[in-house]
């Protein structure tokens, strides 16, 4: 892969944690103490949607997928979904779930050996 398309795409996925008009922006990353980069998704299930239209109301399965990245520790990939929500929006959902388990990972989680 060429550098400059990884910085993009490292730029792109940051934004949708921290950007002004990130999708995730709203899930609590304050309180985890790395650096974020992510991808949320929407998509929309049941025999009611049609294609081309996008529903008003859910229900809809959610996701969100990354990385983090902390000082001392290894980069941790996950991914997150979660189905037939009635929220609009995976910040909501799945990107929320994400920043609590990371927030827990990196207080509580294996590398720390449980120490906070």
């Amino acid at each position: 892969l060429d550098p400059r398309d990884v910085d993009l795409v490292r730029a792109g996925m940051h934004a949708v944690v921290y950007g002004s008009h990130g999708t995730a922006r709203d899930a609590g990353w304050h309180t985890v103490p790395a650096d974020v980069y992510g991808k949320t998704g929407t998509a929309q299930v049941g025999r009611w949607w049609r294609r081309g239209e996008r529903p008003l109301k859910g229900p809809w399965h959610h996701w969100f997928a990354g990385f983090a990245e902390a000082p001392g520790r290894g980069p941790l990939a996950f991914a997150c979904v979660l189905h037939s929500r009635m929220e609009g929006a995976a910040a909501l959902t799945s990107a929320k779930a994400v920043c609590d388990f990371l927030t827990w990972w990196y207080a509580e989680g294996p590398e720390t050996g449980g120490r906070r």
